[in-house]
């Protein structure tokens, strides 16, 4: 089974969408929560700093998981998406990857 986070930022503005870079593998230009893959030994609140630090230039402050979501388009493993309800972050979310566009 391969885990996921993603985050859902919740704002004054509204909630934070980010689009997928239309080469990525799976599920191009399509609109996302960011996040991405839990790594070994990794536990799934240091992934969710991890990824969004890589991301999007934020570091999430206060935020707790709601709900696990598995793919249902998963061919080979089981992947679940643990989803994080993001309600306060330091810095300004800005992509600085080529994940997103």
């Amino acid at each position: 089974m391969r885990q996921v986070v993603n985050a859902v930022f919740v704002g004054s503005e509204g909630v934070l969408l980010a689009r997928r870079s239309p080469p990525r593998k799976n599920y191009p230009d399509c609109w996302s929560f960011p996040g991405g893959h839990v790594e070994e030994g990794e536990s799934l609140d240091d992934a969710l700093v991890r990824e969004t630090g890589e991301e999007l230039s934020v570091v999430p402050l206060v935020f707790e998981p709601f709900t696990r979501i598995p793919d249902p388009h998963a061919v080979t493993d089981l992947i679940i998406y643990q989803m994080y309800l993001v309600g306060a972050w330091q810095g300004a979310p800005r992509g600085i990857d080529a994940e997103h566009t």
